[in-house]
């Protein structure tokens, strides 16, 4: 038998887009007021005598409000092995879904678009993915790049991209994928320090930090991972004593949406998104079946923390466009201009085909008002290649 309990919890600050309110359009503002929220973990509660996976996995979700993705629980539904008895009372979700992954061949793969939940099986000879948690969330290491770099010059001009290369292929990099219990409803995530990076053999590696703000960021729950780049390789190294980051997640807590009907001929506009002015430029009809607009967003009077999260949050929230029978039309491409106070992003879109294929109206849905929750999170004895 294993037994398992818990009990965690994180206190957070509620906060609005643009400091004293946020709203979505060109009307008026939602006043905010900072609240303080408990944020803590589902705790679940499980006791099995000798279950199958399929069955212990199945409560598990259940009372996280969860629910698994055909494939898995097709691949549960064929397992009729046995657990050993099972008593788990009071834990935390993330710390329940570990506890069974040690003693069955599956792993918490991810969250699907749909929100539902997927598990992996272990093939032989792979570990399991070095796991960090704290309440709701919880980040995992997929793979370690460790890159020996060894350079000669001689006389005469050089080599003037040489310095680009630690960037592509820095002396360590950690791929991370970054989870979150849907209903805390995670919007993005950052990085801002790496408090301590000592691996088994007590040399200390430094990360690669550009610029002023967090080391990285990324979404949460997402198919896209977290790069986490160091300048120092952990040279003789059998692992990573200890890996201790601050990190913030940002949760949604009021969702609005903007709605420009005949976004055609509305052209030039400029909207309340978040809290900041952003002028839209477009939309133009180009060549064929192809549409472009863009978008500029200034900094104003927003402090960099607000700015960083502003455009964190809004390289998950884009505007969709729908042709005269709501189908939404397909991007082409796009790029983006970024300066410390000003941001333009551009895209091109292709219509639909038959009749009202063309871009009929611009929907925009945004986070109006967030929580930042302030997460510390640590790695221990992690492989090294």
């Amino acid at each position: 038998m294993f037994k398992l309990g818990f009990h965690h919890c994180a206190v957070v600050l509620a906060v609005a887009f643009g400091g004293g309110g946020s709203a979505l359009g060109q009307n008026g503002t939602a006043a905010t007021q900072p609240v303080t929220e408990d944020v803590g973990p589902t705790l679940v509660t499980l006791k099995f005598a000798s279950p199958e996976p399929g069955r212990v996995f199945n409560a598990l979700v259940e009372q996280a409000k969860l629910e698994f993705d055909g494939p898995t629980k097709l691949m549960l539904g064929q397992d009729h092995n046995h657990f050993p008895d099972v008593e788990i009372a009071g834990a935390p979700f993330w710390q329940a879904m570990l506890t069974l992954s040690e003693t069955s061949p599956y792993v918490f793969h991810g969250f699907n678009s749909d929100g539902t939940v997927s598990l992996s099986e272990v093939p032989a000879g792979v570990a399991r993915p070095p796991a960090a948690v704290s309440g709701p969330f919880m980040v995992t290491i997929s793979r370690i790049d460790v890159n020996l770099r060894k350079s000669i010059d001689f006389v005469g001009r050089a080599a003037l991209n040489a310095g680009n290369n630690n960037y592509a292929a820095p002396p360590c990099l950690i791929y991370m994928y970054v989870s979150a219990e849907p209903r805390v409803k995670p919007v993005c995530w950052f990085l801002d320090s790496v408090d301590k990076c000592e691996t088994d053999n007590g040399k200390e590696l430094e990360p690669m930090h550009m610029g002023s703000g967090p080391v990285v960021s990324g979404q949460v729950n997402s198919f896209g991972d977290t790069q986490l780049r160091f300048n120092t390789a952990p040279a003789g190294a059998g692992s990573i004593a200890v890996l201790r980051m601050s990190t913030r997640f940002v949760l949604e807590r009021e969702h609005q949406k903007l709605v420009v009907d005949d976004i055609l001929n509305k052209k030039d506009g400029t909207y309340l998104v978040g809290g900041f002015h952003v002028e839209f430029q477009g939309l133009n009809h180009m060549a064929g079946d192809q549409y472009a607009y863009s978008m500029t967003v200034r900094r104003e009077g927003h402090d960099m923390r607000e700015w960083q999260r502003f455009q964190a949050v809004l390289g998950r929230y884009s505007p969709r466009f729908l042709d005269s029978q709501g189908r939404p039309l397909g991007g082409v491409g796009g790029g983006g201009r970024y300066s410390p106070d000003e941001l333009t992003t551009s895209s091109t879109l292709r219509r639909n085909g038959g009749d009202g294929g063309e871009p009929a109206k611009m929907v925009w849905e945004f986070p109006a008002r967030v929580e930042e929750v302030p997460v510390p999170l640590e790695f221990r004895n992690v492989t090294l290649p």
